[in-house]
């Protein structure tokens, strides 16, 4: 379980950076877009390292259901902010 919720959160928070990358991109937020690059590299680096040490099939519904959670939630969020 612990793997589950800590793969859930690492793909949550990249998904959630990317799709708001996306966003920033499409709408040339240049600080923005710096900020979430960042992001998105630092949340990566330490997602390769988890998911190479992952084991079992809990591992991998925390990865898919984070990210999908993750997606949606940045996407709701960008569109009350940023409006589209």
């Amino acid at each position: 379980m612990k793997e589950l919720l800590h793969l859930f959160a690492l793909q949550f928070v990249y998904y959630f950076v990317v799709t708001w990358n996306f966003r920033v991109i499409a709408q040339a937020h240049y600080v923005s877009i710096a900020i979430s690059d960042i992001g998105v590299a630092a949340v990566n680096f330490t997602l390769v390292r988890k998911i190479a040490n992952a084991e079992g099939h809990m591992a991998r519904i925390g990865y898919i259901l984070g990210g999908a959670c993750g997606s949606l939630l940045a996407t709701f969020l960008t569109q009350k902010y940023y409006g589209q």
